[in-house]
């Protein structure tokens, strides 16, 4: 049997054989799952897949947030489905699994020893290039093994796991190209780099330190594998081989010895445990942005020179959209909140209303109001006003799908603009915005305060042609939430069978307002 997993437009995330194993193929979005797809929807242990001796494939839902689909049919939470070949798998909205007889060749190709996988390198992490070219090097030996008499086919899996690692790193360097210039969200950028790097050296751990102009320094933007006690004592032990790639711009492979002669340190990197590094500079033409840092602490590791023009090349294309990506993101970006700024809200604004028009879906907007949050300031300064709004960015970033967005439109007000939602939902994630900040604590200095917000909710309806209009009905509704005391959500609901009267009319209508309170 053979498990496909693929995305709506027919692009494969995974491919792969379904082997009689106890423990079973986990998929999700975790590190630790086997089958890991970082796609929208899916949770960190979403599904798992078993086969028995019989060659019999099931599923389990794990943990899937809106339910797993069997040929359209939804099964609950912790239900096992059987899965004959033929059978379509909905995981999520994008992601669709298919089961499938084992393609011709596979099964022989294990018993004989041929290529079967990709060698350390996972095939769900590089599903496109290498997929085809583990496809084409399978079919090419077992065109070899048939024609070639087996006194020769244990030089044949020689040849053939030297091209299979060879084939690998190749659609590596590939699928990260394309992918890196696939990425647009800057710290999804920075996540993935570190990520494809750790699994193209099959090193443990790794960080990305760049450049800040403005305060002359390097700054850790991304970690991966160091656990929070690890990471201080580790990055001081390793921070001299750090500033020196990034004073020279020359990279650095070792282990063993090398640390030992290399990194004059208060504390040496093996005596944290470390026994292989690799870094290298991330570059622009003649500057230096940043540094990727790459360890391993199992025992006896190391990293092969060969794996300096892998790095080269992969920070090489790492650099470039980074730095493309970091530009974007400092021209979009509010720089105390780490939202959206008003102009990315307005253009994104535009942009989604037309397709909202066009398409005939529906675009809601959530504005919001901290209430009294002036008397922060007014108490205890604003220093202290700008941490109460730090942590709001942080709060309402986490809790955002990936296609919203969050904008900082004034001091203390915000916008969400939610894509494809109708008003219900929007008014569900702006009650759950609402009672978020509620049961929030803020410290500022010593002491710990509350918040809360009020919350408008206005979805498009027929009569809109103008973005505009969404932003005046947005704030009406906004307006009618401080009005009334604050701490609650109240939607904008026009009729859209008449145009709205004069404002006299509407003042005097209010039971079409929807009122949500705590």
């Amino acid at each position: 049997m053979r498990l496909i997993i693929r995305d709506t437009t027919g692009r494969v995330l995974h491919s792969g054989p379904i082997l009689p194993t106890n423990r079973g193929l986990r998929i999700g979005s975790g590190e630790t799952c086997d089958v890991r797809l970082k796609r929208l929807g899916i949770a960190r242990e979403h599904a798992l897949l078993t086969m028995n001796a019989e060659g019999e494939v099931s599923l389990q839902d794990l943990q899937s947030p809106f339910g797993t689909f069997v040929d359209n049919r939804k099964i609950p939470p912790g239900f096992v489905a059987p899965l004959p070949p033929g059978t379509k798998v909905k995981l999520a909205d994008a992601v669709v699994l298919e089961i499938s007889a084992s393609a011709p060749g596979d099964d022989e190709a294990r018993a004989s020893g041929g290529p079967t996988g990709v060698g350390a390198l996972d095939s769900s992490i590089f599903p496109f290039f290498l997929t085809r070219n583990e496809q084409f090097v399978n079919k090419t030996f077992q065109e070899a093994y048939a024609a070639i008499p087996e006194r020769y086919h244990d030089l044949l899996r020689d040849l053939a796991r030297r091209l299979t690692e060879k084939v690998s790193e190749l659609s590596a360097v590939l699928e990260v190209s394309f992918a890196l210039n696939s990425i647009f969200s800057f710290q999804r950028l920075l996540e993935f780099s570190i990520e494809m790097a750790l699994r193209v050296t099959l090193a443990q751990r790794g960080f990305i330190m760049l450049y800040n102009e403005e305060l002359d320094r390097l700054e850790t933007v991304v970690v991966r594998g160091m656990a929070p006690r690890e990471i201080e004592k580790d990055m001081l032990a390793a921070s001299t081989l750090v500033s020196r790639c990034f004073r020279t711009g020359q990279p650095f492979v070792g282990s063993g010895a090398d640390l030992e002669e290399t990194a004059q340190t208060m504390v040496r990197p093996t005596e944290r445990g470390i026994t292989a590094i690799a870094i290298t500079p991330l570059r622009i033409e003649n500057s230096t942005i940043g540094v990727l840092y790459l360890d391993s602490k199992r025992l006896g590791a190391t990293f092969p020179p060969a794996l300096l023009d892998i790095l080269k090349f992969f920070a090489a294309q790492a650099s470039l959209v980074i730095h493309r990506a970091r530009l974007f993101h400092l021209a979009t970006t509010d720089g105390l909140t780490g939202m959206a700024n008003q102009k990315h809200f307005h253009q994104r604004l535009l942009e989604e209303f037309c397709r909202s028009i066009r398409h005939k879906k529906p675009l809601s907007l959530v504005s919001l109001d901290i209430d009294r949050f002036k008397m922060v300031n007014e108490v205890h300064g604003e220093q202290a006003g700008d941490q109460v709004l730090k942590k709001l960015g942080r709060l309402f970033r986490s809790g955002m799908r990936v296609h919203d967005l969050v904008a900082r439109f004034g001091g203390d007000e915000f916008m969400l603009l939610l894509p494809e939602t109708p008003i219900e939902g929007a008014t569900t994630a702006a009650e759950k915005l609402r009672g978020l900040i509620e049961s929030t604590t803020f410290r500022v200095g010593k002491k710990s305060i509350r918040l809360t917000g009020s919350l408008g909710v206005a979805c498009t309806t027929v009569s809109m042609t103008k973005p505009i209009e969404l932003v005046q009905a947005v704030e009406k509704a906004l307006g009618r939430a401080q009005k009334q005391g604050g701490n609650r959500v109240v939607v904008h609901a026009p009729s859209s069978r008449r145009p709205e009267p004069a404002k006299a009319g509407r003042e005097r209508a209010p039971d079409k307002e929807g009122n949500k309170r705590s």
